[in-house]
Formats: structure tokens, C-alpha cells, sequence
């Protein structure tokens, strides 16, 4: 669990310390963060990330859409949609047959 500092609403990596998967937490977020699909967190007069709240919505769609095999590429694409204002569902749904279609495949 994500906890918040008391006088600031940022998330900080430190807070995930207390966590049984740490360091996978802690991987998770850099890597997301050097593949460009997170902004880069600002850092604590202690060179500790601190992260705003509002990436938590991005960080859990992009779990969810690793979760259904869309590789980052992907993923890069439907957030750059996303953020330069449009809506990615047209492109979000074309992905998801593209994926649907390769696992239906028979294998050879």
C-alpha cells in the first residue's frame, strides 16, 4: 500500500519500504518511469521520489493493460492519445481483437 506524507499529498518510493515486494514496487516504478509511460517524479530535499497521486490511475491501467499482453509500445501509444486529449477507445479496442485474434491462433 501507497502511503501519503502527512503534510503534502506526494507519494514517496520510501513509503513502499514496509512492503513484503519492496524492491519489485520500487523496480516497477523506475522502470515505468525510464520507458517514459510515467512523468518523472520530483525529488525530496532527501533525494527521495515523490510521485504525485495522480499517477496512480495511469500506474493501474498500464498494469491492467500488461496484465492482457498489450506490450509497452502499445501501451506508450494509448497513453500519448490519451494525453494529447482525445479519447483511445477506437484505437484501445482495435488492439485488444489485434491481441484476442493472436491468442485464438492455433499455434503451429
Amino acid at each position: 500500500m501507497v502511503k501519503r506524507r502527512k503534510c503534502e499529498n506526494d507519494l514517496y518510493d520510501s513509503s513502499w519500504s514496509k512492503s513484503p515486494n519492496a524492491r519489485l514496487a520500487a523496480l516497477m516504478l523506475w522502470r515505468t518511469t525510464q520507458v517514459g509511460l510515467l512523468p518523472a517524479p520530483s525529488r525530496t530535499s532527501s533525494g527521495y521520489w515523490s510521485y504525485d497521486p495522480d499517477v496512480l490511475p495511469r500506474l493501474k491501467f498500464i498494469r491492467a493493460a500488461q496484465a492482457v499482453g498489450l506490450p509497452l509500445t502499445d501501451i506508450r501509444e494509448i497513453l500519448r492519445i490519451r494525453d494529447s486529449g482525445s479519447a483511445p477507445c477506437r484505437h484501445v479496442v482495435s488492439l485488444l481483437e489485434q491481441r484476442r485474434a493472436e491468442v485464438a491462433a492455433p499455434h503451429s
